[in-house]
């Protein structure tokens, strides 16, 4: 760098004048300026020393409001310029004007900042002079205490008054000095010439040096003048910029690792389809390594084939600004991404638009669906399949025949001889029956039916085909032989089927072939029935029964009618049977009914509780009152007496209501259901030990044979009513009446006879040697009150 300083040599003597003038006058000057800037300085800080303890004050309160006034009222002061306060942090907190206020100094003066923070702690209070902003102008700081860090007062005094007052002795001593003045005029060019040359090269040299990349190169700073200062600041130039490429370094390594870590995957393009950048889980999403395989190649290397010309379209209305993927903008959606392999990965992606250093580009977040998807095809397994057969579920049957209206028959399946399998060879071969069958029904049934599993071993499949058509598929299949486990099975399964009714609800219609599949099945294995609408209505009856007859059991609602059984020779009641009585809303079911549903639905050991429970308490009660009380009986099923569980419940009975055993007799029945003689006859025992009665009720009916009377401890016999009748009719039938009575007699036990309704009856059975009678001809069954009437004649006639 070169200084070039034109000297016109017509101007020259002028000029050398001029400077020595102005260096004279800029003498004389400056000894006057001194002298009146030594008295102001003095009396300015005379004055801010006064000022101090009032500040400080001020701020030990942190008053800031009453220092702002202070600030304000001390710049109406004559030639006080202005008036800062500033903090330890270099904020202004209280100005000569309010806008300056709460602002950073190195906003409203940069050089008066750095010049503060250049002077020396202050260990003592003492106002120092800074340097001058303007010739006329004379700038004081006065340090201030902020919870033990230093703060500063900082005052502008115009001293244009005071010069004013100065020029005119200046003027005056102008001429003395006028000859120095151009000499030394002279001599500043020259040497501020060779000064500026040589700094401004300097300067020149560190600007090339970091031009070319030398980022350590720095300015030499030499003293603390403007050329100094010029120099400090380039250095600190220098600085800023290298602080700045190393944010922008560690930012872009920053940015670089957030997208890296996140978990979605992010790409970025222009609006050309070009790959900007990628992160390392949108890598990880399509199969790839690094980031150099995508970065700058089409998106279509990234979009299923079938999608790619809507892309191109989508983008070629972008750069056309005829239209734009405004609709997909910022919303999710749920796409197909094309892996490095080949393979399809389903994606969650949400697109965004944003402009990069005046570049339209587009970004992409990305989320790899394929747990999510699998997650929903398992939950669609779960609600629309079957896990064991693959079959579709009643729920996945329904919503496939939503669609199809010709499904017109309705066939449910329910294969043969499960429970058995289950308990023999055990659960894990059951599952295979009903696998293999699923199997089979897959492979022979027409391709346009529909076929479930619906629960257990029950299978309902749905086609347009006739029942004969499918019937002959069906019997074609009960002649399949299927290897469990080793050993061949042959399947077995009933059949029954309906035409389905659109109008009406498919889970009732289901139900009514379910009540028609227990008639099926009652009907023995592989049987086939059509579904019969009358016996629905029937089974359903029953089953609403059988609901009701639950809820009377646990509520109470059954009651006793009693039957009194009769001396055959006094005509005198020796006792009675409890004969187990329902009447809901006032109707009586009879016996008959729905002790048979209870067997069927398995209520028969509540039921049978229920009735001992309440025998007990009867009698407890007849004896609380005072009555002679007869023995009482009570009917059970001798599939009960294995039960441990029944035989403790009687014992629990008789105990909680403490009444003597003798009083309840027990009449068994359903010998054909005793599965265990032994166990049976042991539990007879215990019962007869503790003074109950036992009998065996139904004699000459079923099971109820000698062998009966010979293995079993029981007491007394009940020739069964339809046996009196039929015995009496013929001379066989009275031989055997009578033979049975001899061999009771000799056996010791005692026999009743039931259904007694004449005379002539009643006579013969005397004749014969029964003892207990029970029949119409005496008393038919009595309701409580007619029965407790009877209990209160004995009571007096004893």
């Amino acid at each position: 760098m070169r200084l070039y300083i034109s000297l016109l040599p017509l101007l020259l003597t002028l000029v050398l004048t001029l400077l020595g003038v102005t260096l004279l006058y800029a003498l004389h000057q400056h000894l006057t300026r001194e002298q009146l800037i030594s008295a102001e300085q003095h009396h300015l800080s005379t004055g801010l020393l006064e000022q101090h303890a009032l500040l400080q004050g001020y701020l030990l309160r942190n008053d800031i409001a009453a220092l702002k006034n202070w600030a304000s009222l001390k710049s109406e002061s004559p030639h006080i310029q202005s008036v800062l306060v500033v903090s330890p942090t270099w904020q202004i907190l209280a100005a000569h004007q309010v806008a300056l206020e709460d602002s950073p100094l190195a906003q409203h003066d940069a050089v008066l900042q750095r010049q503060l923070q250049q002077l020396p702690a202050q260990s003592m209070v003492s106002p120092l002079t800074l340097p001058q902003p303007a010739p006329d102008m004379l700038q004081m700081a006065l340090p201030l205490q902020f919870n033990s860090q230093q703060g500063w007062l900082v005052i502008q005094y115009d001293m244009k008054p005071a010069l004013q007052r100065g020029l005119s002795v200046t003027l005056q001593n102008m001429a003395v000095y006028l000859c120095s003045m151009l000499l030394s005029g002279v001599l500043t060019y020259l040497l501020l010439r060779n000064i500026l040359h040589t700094r401004l090269r300097r300067l020149e040299t560190a600007l090339q040096q970091y031009s070319r990349g030398d980022h350590q190169t720095r300015a030499q700073v030499e003293d603390n003048n403007e050329f100094g200062r010029l120099e400090l600041m380039l250095n600190q130039t220098f600085d800023a910029l290298d602080q700045q490429r190393e944010m922008r370094r560690h930012s872009e390594l920053f940015n670089q690792l957030v997208l890296n870590s996140t978990t979605d995957g992010i790409i970025s393009a222009n609006t050309q389809g070009h790959i900007l950048q990628v992160n390392q889980s949108a890598l990880n999403i399509f199969g790839y390594q690094h980031q150099q395989e995508l970065t700058g190649q089409d998106l279509n290397l990234l979009i299923p084939a079938q999608y790619r010309s809507g892309h191109q379209q989508h983008l070629a209305g972008a750069a056309n600004k005829t239209e734009g993927p405004a609709h997909v903008l910022n919303r999710l959606r749920q796409v197909e991404g094309l892996r490095k392999d080949g393979s399809l990965v389903p994606l969650d992606i949400t697109l965004t638009k944003a402009e990069l250093l005046g570049e339209t580009i587009y970004i992409a977040f990305l989320k790899d669906n394929t747990e999510q998807r699998r997650y929903q095809q398992s939950i669609e397994n779960l609600a629309f399949k079957d896990n064991l057969t693959g079959c579709a579920n009643l729920n996945g049957l329904k919503r496939q025949a939503a669609t199809r209206p010709d499904l017109h028959w309705m066939y449910l399946l329910n294969i043969d001889g499960m429970s058995n399998l289950n308990h023999s060879l055990g659960f894990d071969i059951g599952d295979q029956l009903i696998k293999t069958s699923g199997q089979l029904l897959r492979q022979h049934k027409p391709a346009e039916a529909l076929l479930a599993r619906h629960e257990g071993t029950d299978f309902i499949l749905l086609s347009p085909q006739q029942p004969q058509q499918m019937l002959a598929i069906f019997r074609d299949l009960q002649q399949q032989d299927i290897k469990l486990d080793g050993i061949n099975y042959k399947l077995s399964f009933c059949v029954v089927y309906q035409l389905v009714n659109a109008e009406l609800d498919f889970d009732r219609q289901l139900h009514g072939a379910e009540l028609m599949m227990r008639q099926a099945k009652a009907n023995g294995r592989a049987s086939m029935q059509q579904v019969e609408p009358g016996l629905i209505q029937q089974l359903q009856q029953n089953a609403l029964l059988c609901q009701h007859l639950e809820l009377a059991i646990r509520e109470q609602q059954l009651f006793f009618h009693f039957q009194p059984k009769f001396s055959a020779l006094s005509r005198q009641p020796v006792s009675a049977e409890a004969l187990i009585r329902w009447q809901p809303d006032g109707k009586m079911v009879s016996p008959g009914l729905f002790i048979p549903l209870a067997e069927q639905s398995h209520l028969m050991p509540e039921l049978d509780r229920y009735v001992i429970a309440t025998a007990c308490q009867q009698i407890r009660r007849w004896l609380d009152q005072g009555y002679h009380v007869l023995p009482l009986s009570i009917n059970l099923s001798a599939r009960y007496l294995t039960d441990e569980q029944t035989i403790n419940f009687i014992f629990q009975q008789v105990g909680e209501f403490d009444i003597p055993a003798s009083l309840l007799e027990i009449e068994v029945t359903e010998y054909s259901l005793i599965s265990d003689e032994q166990r049976t006859a042991d539990n007879m025992h215990r019962l007869q030990k503790a003074g109950i009665t036992l009998a065996i009720d139904d004699y000459g009916t079923g099971h109820s044979n000698l062998a009966t009377v010979l293995s079993l401890p029981v007491q007394n016999l009940k020739i069964d009513q339809s046996f009196i009748r039929k015995g009496m009719s013929s001379s066989k039938g009275r031989a055997v009446l009578e033979n049975i009575l001899q061999l009771a007699k000799s056996l010791q036990v005692t026999t009743t006879a039931e259904g007694v309704e004449t005379e002539e009856q009643l006579q013969y059975l005397q004749r014969s040697g029964c003892e207990f009678i029970q029949g119409y001809l005496l008393s038919r069954p009595l309701p409580l009150n007619d029965y407790e009437a009877l209990l209160r004649r004995q009571t007096h006639s004893d």
